[in-house]
């Protein structure tokens, strides 16, 4: 089945560590773009003192030489800067005097703006103008010696000069940073995405498409597969490790079909001693017929009081019991489909034990029957049941020890009967 692209794991690996990235570089630009902003802040906020602290020492020369014709000059001359958005001089009573724009002389602003000059050296505030930001400072020009003679003893601040101080240039620098850092950050990333790429193609997707093929050679059972691993990393040591797994699985491979064809080659020879046992019982039989009818006829015309007929008796029955071998013989060869029918339980181990019985004397072994108190009726093929029990009790008699004891007892447990041999 043709795998899905984003299914891979190299698709997962490249995207996972693609996000982690992107998450690297964006917390680091922000961080970086943050300290740059505040830095250009602080830079024009400098400026402004700066500018402030020219525009008071040219105002105070030109006022004390009262040359209010200069005065005007140099805002004339500041309003043509282009980082300076204007600038004025306040009086005291909130009265704009002068200015660089001519049409602000004589307007009055907020008292609230002076008092907060009283209580410190300088005040910043923002402001944006048509999308541009504006630092303003607002300086309190002191009241000294020089300016007694205009403005008295009394006043210890006689203005407060305004200056508004744009942020563009400097914002143009921040845009040029954050789009510097934006574009190098995207062009990191695909940088460095296609050489993980590469590198994981490299050393990771190869090998693991490698264990991929073997897995599926095996699958389909080709077990001559082997590939190479020259790199001797955690996958490489994997790839040996399977190559050697395929190696011992043809091995077991082959020492299972060498133990089949021997299992073969033995059965064949069983069946071939199985044809030929059940032709000699096959051709022991039909004599022991003939032989068996004719000590019958014998011994119907014996008289009772014939002390051979006792004999003949005996001969007979042995001539039926070599009968039956040879007739078991045959059904061993020639298994005959179970033939069940209702018998007594208790008559067919009896009948097996009757067959081990002198074999149990010979080993001074005691058979216990516990059974013997009991009766159950079964549906079972008693010549078939006769021979499991008789197997079953001569493989406990031969791992009896001499003198031991085998005992032989039955339960009937919810309609199931448990013979127990032990």
């Amino acid at each position: 089945m043709k795998q899905k692209f984003y299914t891979r794991l190299g698709f997962r690996m490249t995207l996972t560590i693609g996000i982690i990235l992107f998450l690297v570089f964006a917390f680091s630009s922000y961080t970086l773009i943050g300290i740059f902003t505040n830095d250009e802040i602080e830079r024009t906020k400098k400026n402004c003192l700066f500018l402030s602290d020219l525009i008071i020492q040219n105002l105070e020369h030109f006022m004390i030489s009262r040359d209010i014709a200069g005065v005007r000059n140099f805002f004339n001359t500041i309003s043509k800067s282009a980082e300076i958005h204007g600038a004025s001089i306040i009086a005291s009573n909130g009265v704009i005097f002068f200015s660089t724009n001519p049409k602000t002389v004589g307007m009055k602003i907020p008292l609230e703006l002076l008092d907060s000059v009283k209580n410190a050296d300088k005040v910043f505030l923002e402001d944006f103008r048509k999308n541009e930001k504006i630092y303003s400072v607002l300086r309190r020009i002191e009241n000294k010696k020089e300016c007694f003679e205009c403005h008295g003893r009394g006043k210890k601040i006689i203005g407060v000069l305004n200056i508004n101080y744009t942020f563009k240039d400097s914002w143009t620098r921040v845009l040029y940073l954050r789009n510097t850092m934006v574009v190098s950050a995207v062009v990191s990333m695909g940088f460095i995405a296609v050489v993980l790429y590469f590198f994981n193609n490299l050393f990771i997707y190869r090998r693991i498409n490698k264990l991929n093929r073997m897995v599926e050679r095996v699958k389909g059972g080709d077990l001559n597969t082997k590939e190479t691993f020259r790199v001797k990393d955690e996958l490489g040591n994997l790839g040996d490790s399977f190559n050697d797994m395929v190696k011992s699985l043809k091995l077991a491979k082959q020492e299972l079909e060498e133990q089949h064809k021997q299992i073969l080659i033995q059965s064949e020879k069983l069946a071939s001693i199985g044809q030929l046992a059940s032709g000699i019982a096959h051709e022991i039989q039909n004599p022991l017929a003939g032989i068996s009818g004719a000590l019958k006829v014998i011994h119907s015309e014996m008289n009772d009081e014939d002390s051979n007929k006792e004999v003949l008796k005996m001969i007979l029955e042995q001539v039926t019991r070599l009968s039956k071998t040879a007739g078991d013989l045959l059904s061993f060869a020639r298994p005959s489909v179970p033939k069940k029918i209702s018998v007594n339980l208790n008559e067919i181990i009896k009948q097996a034990i009757f067959f081990i019985q002198k074999q149990a004397e010979e080993q001074e072994i005691k058979i216990r029957k516990e059974f013997e108190k009991k009766s159950l009726d079964i549906l079972v093929d008693p010549e078939l049941m006769k021979q499991v029990f008789l197997n079953i009790m001569l493989n406990g008699m031969q791992a009896i020890k001499k003198g031991g004891v085998l005992s032989v007892d039955y339960n009937v447990n919810e309609n199931k009967t448990m013979v127990e041999i032990s």
